[in-house]
């Protein structure tokens, strides 16, 4: 028997052996290869939805402050 065959007989019972708990190697890795693109793929969601939101703040204060300027010249600058 050579190595392959011996690796095929091992193989084949395990699965036997373990049945639906058998995990295949090739495919573990490829759910594994997938949950990380998934979790590299959330966590840039994440940061480009933080700053998005973080954008946004910060362009509503400066455009409250702008809004504020204006509000309070018309007030007093006017009749003065």
């Amino acid at each position: 028997m050579d190595e392959a065959m011996i690796e095929r007989a091992v193989e084949k019972a395990l699965k036997k052996n373990l049945g639906e708990f058998f995990i295949d190697r090739e495919r573990h890795y490829r759910h594994h290869a997938f949950l990380d693109e998934f979790i590299t793929w959330t966590n840039e969601c994440k940061r480009t939805a933080t700053q998005t939101i973080a954008k946004l703040a910060v362009t509503a204060l400066i455009a409250l402050v702008i809004m504020g300027f204006i509000l309070w010249g018309s007030t007093h600058l006017r009749g003065g």
